[in-house]
């Protein structure tokens, strides 16, 4: 059954929809040439990999996407992974920021020997950069 005629078969169950298609068509069915055009993931990457300045619209992709056949699905894959490694570059970069804001409060905590776990609210009252944390 070709790509027309699945969609329009299973569009007609209440609740599933062309990305769903096309999620099944890619993980279910293996079919190497699906392009997900209605998927967000997909669509960030497109914008990201041809640095367009807004999102692309379904048919300004398939036009974009044109080339990977017949290797859309795994052009789909690899705009997934962009954007996961975009989200995890920023993760890094805001966990750095947090831990250079940690250190800066650090000399100034360090000559507590609490050694105690758990700092109740109390003790951290005591050190007014500390009330903030709840510890």
């Amino acid at each position: 059954m070709d790509e027309a005629a699945l969609l329009a078969e299973l569009t007609k169950v209440r609740g599933v929809g062309e990305w769903t298609v096309h999620m099944f068509m890619i993980f279910s069915l293996h079919r190497p040439d699906v392009l997900p055009c209605g998927d967000l993931g997909v669509r960030k990457g497109v914008q990201e990999l041809y640095k367009l300045k807004a999102l692309p619209h379904p048919e300004e992709m398939a036009a974009l996407c044109e080339r990977w056949r017949p290797y859309q699905s795994v052009g789909a894959w690899y705009m997934w992974r962009l954007m996961e490694s975009k989200g995890a570059a920023a993760k890094k970069k805001n966990k750095a920021a947090s831990t250079a804001v940690v250190k800066t409060c650090l000399p100034e905590i360090t000559h507590l020997k609490i050694k105690q776990k758990k700092r109740t609210i109390k003790e951290a009252k005591n050190y007014p950069k500390l009330a903030y944390l709840h510890c």
